[in-house]
Parts: structure tokens; sequence; C-alpha cells
């Protein structure tokens, strides 16, 4: 079944903090492709302490088999294994934050987990990476697709960040104000990168 989750961080290496968790989740045995993952936004904390830092957020999508319960079990853990602390108050700043939006069109409710996301429709930093890779869906319990609950008065984020690119190298140019520009200028690095790699090798007369 497809299953959604969300993304955040606003605490340390942000940009690392999403790229660790999304490599962690799709290497879980139970998740299986396609995989879909949004462009990486960077927002203002909602609820949370005073002070607070902007997070960057993003949603993965994938095919999953299995029981929800066992994979927010699975999420829990890798949230644990980069650093997240669970005894903290709601909504306080964190290394990381993965949140089961969806698994198909499954109905959960208990203490530990509820699916669909009961605030997900409301929530910006939600809709607007979902609205990347299925701006078509009609999530569960709404009538209304991803991009028309969006378009309803809701600006988009102005900044972005592209997975393949150090953070602090983005940072520099102020983030992105587009998928298309964040992608060319991740394919021009990669571009870069792979003219100096030849050039490397054929210094040191390197044969693969």
């Amino acid at each position: 079944m497809r299953t959604g989750v969300a993304l955040g961080s606003n605490l340390g290496d942000r940009l690392g903090n999403l790229c660790a968790a999304r490599k962690a989740i799709l290497g879980l045995s139970n998740v299986k492709p396609p995989i879909l993952f949004s462009a990486i936004y960077e927002t203002d904390p909602v609820d949370c302490e005073p002070g607070a830092d902007k997070f960057l957020n993003a949603v993965v999508e994938f095919e999953y088999e299995g029981d929800p319960t066992s994979l927010l079990d699975q999420l829990i853990g890798i949230e644990r294994t980069l650093g997240r602390q669970r005894g903290h108050p709601k909504n306080f700043s964190r290394t990381i934050d993965i949140d089961m939006l969806y698994c198909g069109d499954r109905n959960i409710e208990n203490e530990r987990l509820q699916l669909p996301h009961p605030r997900m429709h409301l929530r910006k930093f939600v809709l607007q990476p979902l609205a990347d890779i299925r701006p078509d869906l009609v999530l569960p319990g709404q009538t209304q697709t991803v991009d028309e609950l969006l378009a309803n008065g809701i600006a988009p984020f102005a900044t972005l960040y592209h997975w393949d690119l150090p953070q602090a190298l983005q940072d520099r140019f102020g983030g992105w104000t587009s998928r298309d520009t964040s992608k060319a200028f991740a394919d021009y690095a990669a571009h870069v990168t792979a003219r100096l790699s030849d050039r490397v090798k054929h210094f040191f007369n390197i044969n693969e």
C-alpha cells in the first residue's frame, strides 16, 4: 500500500538529518519501490518554543508491505538513532521528526497511531512537499486534492533545498526559488564533479 511519511528537522545539521532519515527508511525491509520524494522546504516553526530555528521539511512516499504499527516502531527507532529525545514537550525543537501521514486507505485510531494523520490537510509544511509528488492525491477523509487544498489561499514556500548538495553550499546561494532551479544547479554540480574526477584520474594515470 502507498504510504506517506513526513520528515522535519530544526536542530543540528538539518539537511544531514533528513538525508540520514530518508536513507534509513528506504533501507527497511518492507519498504518497496516506486519511491517518491519531494523537494526540501525551509519553514517557520509552528507552535514551538520561543526562538526556535526554522525547519527543513520533506515528504517521502513508498510502497509498504506490512503492519502500519510495525512501521511506526521502526520509524521511532530511526528517530532514536538520529538523536531524537522523546521526553521533551510537544512541538519542541528536534533533530528529526518522522510522522506517518497515511498507509493506503487504512483507518487507525489508538493511543500510539492515528491514520490518516488528523491534521495533515491543515499543515502547509506537509501539503507543499506532498504536492510535489502527489498533487492529485485525495487524502483519506477529504474531498479535494492536495493541490486544491494547497491552493486555498496558501502561498508556496520560497526556499527549497536539494537532497544531493551540502547545506552550507546551498545556504551561500540563499536556497532556491523553484525545484527546476535547484535541480539545474545540482545537475551542473554533478557535471563539474565528474569532470574533476576524470582530470584527477588522467593526471595520476588511474585506470578503472
